[in-house]
Order: structure tokens, then sequence, then C-alpha cells
């Protein structure tokens, strides 16, 4: 991945939280010579395992690709952040160009199987961090033991030690101070899906500068 020096995010503890929230990625492996192996899954993030944490997943064990997780395989998991438009008319000159904000985490390993025992527990991890507390959360525990067997016999579970992380935040940290402000303000009145928590990044970044 192509990262100016101005876009580049090297502290752990950002990657890990933009990698928390987002955590839905999409995987990318490709054994000599053949095409990519991509698959979109849900990952959870385990700090305590390794330098650089582990991420955990899934597959469907009809999926052909677990076969690629060998702990040799070189793999990447990317994680895409809040991102949204930037129009060259907030800033304070028009004689500009369009570019889009954005922030990214590549994570970098050789994923390996897990062994079935390790199954429930990832799935339960996953139905925790998604259900929350909320009132009439679903918890697995309430599928017959039977069915919870038959479905967990047809996942496969992996984990991948992140070997290398790479961070991207491009959040106008080339643009002057009052561009970067009159960016914020209007993306604030536009209110896409993203742009809250694109705002929030935004605003983080500028505090830094200043």
């Amino acid at each position: 991945m192509y990262v100016p020096e101005l876009f580049v995010e090297s502290d752990l503890e950002k990657l890990h939280s933009l990698i928390n929230e987002y955590n839905f990625a999409t995987l990318f492996c490709q054994p000599g010579g053949a095409p990519p192996e991509i698959v979109h899954m849900p990952f959870i993030l385990d700090r305590t395992r390794g330098t650089n944490g582990s991420l955990l997943g899934h597959v469907a064990r009809a999926n052909p690709v677990w076969r690629l997780f060998d702990g040799a395989t070189a793999a990447v998991i990317v994680f895409q952040g809040p991102h949204g438009y930037i129009s060259p008319s907030w800033y304070t000159s028009r004689q500009q160009v369009p570019t889009w904000n954005y922030a990214v985490v590549h994570a970098h390993g050789k994923p390996q199987l897990l062994p079935e025992s390790e199954v429930l527990d990832l799935l339960q991890r996953l139905v925790e961090k998604h259900e929350g507390t909320a009132e009439g959360a679903w918890y697995i525990s309430e599928l017959r033991s039977e069915f919870l067997k038959h479905m967990t016999n047809q996942i496969v579970v992996f984990s991948m030690a992140i070997d290398r992380i790479v961070g991207k935040f491009k959040l106008s940290q080339n643009r002057s101070v009052p561009d970067r402000r009159a960016a914020i303000e209007a993306l604030r009145a536009r209110g896409d899906l993203f742009d809250p928590a694109l705002i929030e990044l935004m605003e983080k970044a500028l505090a830094a500068k200043d």
C-alpha cells in the first residue's frame, strides 16, 4: 500500500481501535502463482497474542480457502474504516481538486488452523461482541446441543498473528488548518453514513497537529 509520510499511522492502539470497531474485513491469500483467494468475514482481535496482536476468524468448511491456512502461506487482512468524499468547494480556494478521506489498516501474517475445541469459544466471542448487553440479546446457549454441534461442524476456525501492521489515515493532513476545519464543518452539515466517525478522526488528527 502506498502511504505518503503525512498519512502514516503507526500508533498500535489507534490501529487496534479501528480493527476492533470495523471488524468485518477482507482477507487476501495468494499461494504461489495462483489467483488470489478473497474472503469477507468478521474478525476478533486478541491484543494479548503476539507483539501486534492476533486475529481470529472462521470460514465455512465447504470453502476450500481454509486449506491455505497452514501457517506458511502469507495473507493480508484489510480493515476499512470511515471514509468520505471531500469537495473543493469546502476550501478557502476552489482552485483545488476533489479527494477522498479514509482510514484503513492492513494486517499481514500467515493464518493457521485452530483445533476444533476452539470453535465454540470464537463463536461466543463474536456473538457477545455484536449482541452486547441489549435487552433481548441472543445467546448461543439458546441452541439445542445437537443443532449447535451440527452447525459448528460446518466451520473451521483459524488465527493469524499480525507480523506486520500498516495504517493509512488520510485525513486532510496535507491541507491548511482553515481548510481542514472547513472540511470538518462541511462533513458535519452533510451527515452521510460515515461522516460522524470521519469527523472524529479528522478532529483528533487536527488536535495532534496543534
